[in-house]
């Protein structure tokens, strides 16, 4: 994660965490259910809509999720059906 160190001017730039969090690769090796890959996402479309009530600004939560899946969320597993399983519930 060292590409994603937030430095303390960071901190009070809600903007900048933001463009971070959409920047994130997250990679699920056993994706098995896709439980954790539906759980990351939860968590960061959370973290991105409180950045945006901050910033003031406001997403189609349907677009968000969609953008961070194609962008940021990762998963393989050694059967085909797994992934087949994760990629119906996200």
């Amino acid at each position: 994660m060292s590409g994603y160190d937030l430095s303390t001017e960071e901190l009070d730039e809600p903007a900048a965490i933001k463009e971070k969090l959409l920047a994130l690769k997250i990679v699920d090796p056993g994706v098995g259910s896709g439980a954790f890959s539906v759980d990351i996402l939860n968590k960061l479309v959370s973290l991105v809509e409180k950045l945006n009530e901050k910033l003031g600004t406001q997403e189609e939560r349907y677009y968000l999720r969609k953008k961070l899946i194609e962008d940021c969320i990762y998963g393989v597993d050694i059967q085909e059906r797994a992934v087949h399983l994760a990629r119906l519930r996200l």
